[in-house]
Formats: structure tokens, C-alpha cells, sequence
């Protein structure tokens, strides 16, 4: 017999097979699941229609060796974070990123992340409230340590080089020619250094293709 639960998801990844879609989605309550959308893709479909990557929806889920969408409702598009190319960027690096590490529920953490993107919606200039949330989230995993500490002389640095693990200060260039110069004071800089970070931890050059 089927299991019934209803959740809210954030969608994180979308794609067609046939008429149906399906969807990576996280919940603060069920974790990370593949959901799958009977007849989604169909052009006139209704759900389908809220079913983009990046929405947060409230769903009526049933579980029966897949879990399959029954009833949506669309609670927010973010589509102030899907008009220019900066927010889409740092949009769907944070996806991405929680894509990778979001495995398991955790409310908290859950709606933490939702009230930053939601007050980014009266930012005018929202880049660096993104990538500061792109940082919090390496950090809270553990993945990364913050503030960047140079690996000799144990003071902060906000530029240097780096491999994406380890950092040196700007007078402490090292010999190795794997470590790149970094710094986090400009935009450009900034978007260079979530890249790095995605090719060096999780082997993807994310958004290889566009430049800011």
C-alpha cells in the first residue's frame, strides 16, 4: 500500500523522460529524494508549469518503490534570482551545491537557506548576500574553513593562492603552478573562486561557459 505524506520542496533539478519529469528535490523533513511527475513534461500541463528548477513547492508525495507527485501547490518562483546573469549564476551554484551535500533533513538548515533567498528579493546589489551564502553553506558541511587562513603564517587572507584546499598569502607564493591567485574582493574575483571551489571538491567546472 502506497505511502502519503505532504512535504514542501525545493526543486533543485528537473528533466524530462518521455511525458514525465523528474525532479531532485530537498525537504526539510523527507531530505534529498528523486520525485517523479506523471505526464509533467506534457506542454499543457498545469504542474509542470511550477515545476521549474529553483521553486519551492508544497507537495502531496506517495511512495510505491518510486515517490510520485500528486498535488503541487507553488509557493515561491525566486524569479528575482533567475533575471540577471549574476543571480542565475549564484542561484544555481547554491542548487548545485545543495544538490552535492543536502542528503539528509535538517529543518533548520532548511529554512535558514530559504530566508536568505527570500530577503535577497529587496537587495539591489544581491551578488555578495549569495556568494556569502554559498561560503556558509561549504562551511557548514565542513568542507571549507572560513575566514581563509594562510597555511604558513596563519593570518586571515581575503587574497592570495590556492588549490581550492589550501591558501597562501600573497608573499608566500608557493612553487607549486597548481596553486592559481585568488582574491575575494571584486565580483570577477568572487565568481572565479566559486568555480575553483566546485571544480576542486565535486569535479565540475559549473558554469563553465559564461563570464561576468
Amino acid at each position: 500500500m502506497p505511502r502519503y505524506f505532504n512535504a514542501e520542496f525545493l526543486i533543485l533539478k528537473r528533466e524530462i523522460y518521455g511525458n514525465d519529469l523528474l525532479l531532485r528535490a530537498i525537504s526539510p523533513s523527507e531530505g534529498n529524494l528523486a520525485l517523479i511527475v506523471k505526464n509533467g513534461a506534457n506542454p499543457n500541463s498545469r504542474r509542470g508549469n511550477m515545476l521549474d528548477e529553483g521553486n519551492l513547492i508544497a507537495a502531496k508525495v506517495y511512495h510505491k518503490n518510486h515517490y510520485y507527485i500528486s498535488e503541487i501547490e507553488l509557493k515561491e518562483n525566486f524569479s528575482y534570482l533567475k533575471t540577471d546573469l549574476e543571480s542565475i549564476f549564484y542561484f544555481r551554484a547554491i542548487l548545485e551545491l545543495l544538490c552535492q551535500v543536502y542528503i539528509y533533513a535538517n529543518k533548520r538548515f532548511f529554512y535558514d537557506v530559504l530566508k536568505i533567498l527570500k530577503g535577497c528579493e529587496k537587495l539591489v546589489d544581491r551578488e555578495y548576500t549569495l556568494f556569502a551564502l554559498i561560503i556558509k553553506i561549504f562551511v557548514i558541511y565542513d568542507i571549507l574553513k572560513y575566514p581563509l587562513i594562510c597555511s604558513i603564517s596563519g593570518q586571515k587572507i581575503t587574497e592570495g593562492y590556492t588549490n581550492g584546499i589550501t591558501f597562501f598569502a600573497l608573499n608566500r607564493k608557493p612553487e607549486n603552478k597548481e596553486f592559481k591567485k585568488f582574491s575575494l574582493l571584486t565580483k570577477r574575483s568572487r565568481f572565479k573562486f566559486i568555480r575553483l571551489l566546485f571544480a576542486t571538491y565535486f569535479d565540475t567546472e559549473f558554469l563553465k561557459g559564461i563570464d561576468l
